[in-house]
């Protein structure tokens, strides 16, 4: 039985840096976002568990890239299916998965996906809890799995849960440069599906590093296996990590590695300065052909900084960040 894997874990979630705290403020996905996503066919050791951890990830190289988008769901054409979906993300390959935020947290409620030449439609009876809101480092949940949908046809069933821990915090380095303030969440699913005389059931096990209020993670390395017993096994290890240009750091220029959120945004950029603290900053705002169009004075409040866009035209601008003159980094920002 083939069920896609490149979905695991896709929620968001807004950040403390200080707390390091989970939670549903500012957390669902803005729809029609697209995210480049760079992928290795390898599953890299996610590295160890614990409190101010430096995970080091910066010699990583890509085997090729993915983009994932996030859909209205109404726009499916198998949307009736999924009354409460709130959101779906598909990859670039074929299928699609269907979120809802509740109290519990950002919740799978189906999916539509392929197995073997059939498109199949599954439409969880008891949901998939992703990601359990608010989730700070040391929390942990469980939650039970169901759903009975059809195969060419033939009736199929599935169970099993899924458990997740928010297992470390700390810093994490890239190949463009340094994130503080992430947190990483491991989750393990079991699953069965029983279709006529068969079963098939996919373990997985899954690290998912979250950097502040950002909308997809930064990194996801996964270990994933489906088996059906005297038919077909399948291994799929992988690993993910978001490109430079979507987290917001210019890899030549941004000494400080600070990234902004969202990107693009229509009015307020948050720019995330890290653990440093700042007396004299500004941003200078050129356009495209390189003329200043806005020059403010910024207040850092803990580990971020807000910078306006409200009154400029929409279009890509380049931002540069400086504390008593000095430039400390520069990020090109598009307003819608």
């Amino acid at each position: 039985m083939r069920n896609f894997l490149l979905f695991s874990a896709i929620s968001t979630a807004a950040i403390s840096a200080h707390a390091q705290t989970l939670t549903s403020a500012d957390a669902l996905p803005v729809i029609g976002t697209e995210f480049t996503v760079h992928t290795l066919p390898t599953m890299l050791d996610p590295g160890a568990e614990g409190s101010g951890v430096t995970w080091d990830y910066s010699t990583l190289t890509e085997s090729g890239t993915v983009t994932y988008k996030y859909l209205d769901p109404s726009t499916s054409a198998h949307a009736a299916m999924f009354p409460t979906a709130q959101w779906a993300v598909t990859n670039s390959v074929t299928d699609t998965f269907f979120f809802a935020s509740t109290a519990s947290g950002h919740e799978k409620v189906g999916e539509d996906f392929l197995v073997a030449i059939y498109d199949v439609q599954c439409a969880m009876s008891n949901s998939e809890l992703r990601l359990k809101l608010p989730l700070s480092y040391g929390d942990s949940w469980n939650d039970a799995i169901a759903a009975s949908y059809q195969i060419n046809g033939n009736p199929t069933t599935r169970g099993g849960g899924i458990s997740g821990e928010c297992d470390g915090s700390g810093t994490l380095n890239m190949p463009y440069g340094t994130v503080n303030g992430v947190v990483r969440i491991h989750t393990r699913l079991l699953q069965t599906d029983q279709i006529s005389i068969f079963t098939g059931t996919h373990n997985r096990d899954e690290w998912v590093y979250m950097a502040p209020y950002m909308r997809f993670p930064l990194l996801r390395i996964t270990a994933d296996t489906i088996n059906v017993p005297s038919l077909s096994s399948q291994i799929v290890n992988t690993t993910e990590w978001l490109d430079a240009s979507e987290v917001g750091i210019d890899q030549e220029t941004n000494e400080l590695n600070f990234i902004v959120f969202p990107n693009p945004t229509a009015d307020e950029l948050s720019i995330y300065l890290g653990d440093r603290v700042f007396t004299d900053l500004d941003a200078m705002i050129l356009d495209l052909g390189g003329r200043v169009v806005s020059t403010q004075r910024l207040s850092q409040r803990d580990s971020r900084a807000m910078l306006s866009l409200k009154d400029l035209a929409t279009g890509s601008y380049t931002v540069t960040v400086r504390n008593s003159g000095k430039a400390l980094g520069t990020v090109r920002v598009n307003k819608d």
